[in-house]
C-alpha cells in the first residue's frame, strides 16, 4: 500500500509529537494514549488536516484539543532527588497551560505567536504565561541562560 504525501507528513511529525506528549503529560504511555486518540479523531474526521496545511501545527493542535478534553491527572511520582529528573520535575510542577507554552516554544521550536494560536490565546497572554513559567523554573533551578533566552518569533 502506497503512503500518501499527507500520511507521510503525519508520520514525519509523530516522533516530535511523541516527545512533546511525553513531556507535557510527564509519562510516555499517557502521552502516547492521547496521541492515539488524536489520530483516531483524525481518521474519523480527516478534514482536520487538509493537503497544503501546516501538518505539524494542525497535528499538535489536534493533540492539544484532546488534552483539553482529557486533561492529564496528577503526575506520577518521580525520584525528585535524582539530579537528572530535577528539570523534568520542575517543568511538571508548572500549571498545564504554562507547561504547554514552554514546551511548544522551547522544545518544539514554535514561535510564541504560533503557540498562542494553537492554544487559542491572545499572543500577549501567552507571553505572560511563558515569562511566568521561565521565572518559576529559573527561581527553582537557579539562573539558567537557556530558560531566559528569548525564542525568535
Amino acid at each position: 500500500m502506497q503512503m500518501t504525501l499527507l500520511s507521510q507528513e503525519i508520520a514525519d511529525v509523530l516522533p516530535s509529537l511523541r516527545r512533546y506528549g511525553r513531556a507535557v503529560t510527564g509519562d510516555r504511555h499517557t502521552g502516547d494514549r492521547y496521541i492515539l486518540v488524536a489520530l483516531e479523531i483524525l481518521s474519523a474526521e480527516p478534514w482536520r488536516i487538509r493537503p497544503g496545511q501546516d501538518v505539524k501545527f494542525r497535528l499538535y493542535k489536534l493533540f492539544d484539543d484532546v488534552l483539553s478534553i482529557f486533561e492529564p491527572g496528577p503526575m506520577k511520582d518521580v525520584d525528585r532527588a535524582d539530579p537528572y529528573h530535577r528539570l523534568r520535575c520542575r517543568v511538571l510542577d508548572l500549571p498545564l497551560l504554562s507547561r504547554k507554552l514552554l514546551l511548544l516554544v522551547m522544545l518544539e521550536r514554535f514561535s510564541v505567536a504560533r503557540a498562542a494560536e494553537m492554544l487559542e490565546l491572545p499572543e500577549r497572554e501567552a507571553e505572560i504565561h511563558l515569562a511566568g513559567a521561565r521565572a518559576q523554573l529559573t527561581s527553582a533551578l537557579g539562573n539558567t541562560d537557556s530558560l531566559t533566552h528569548k525564542q525568535a518569533a
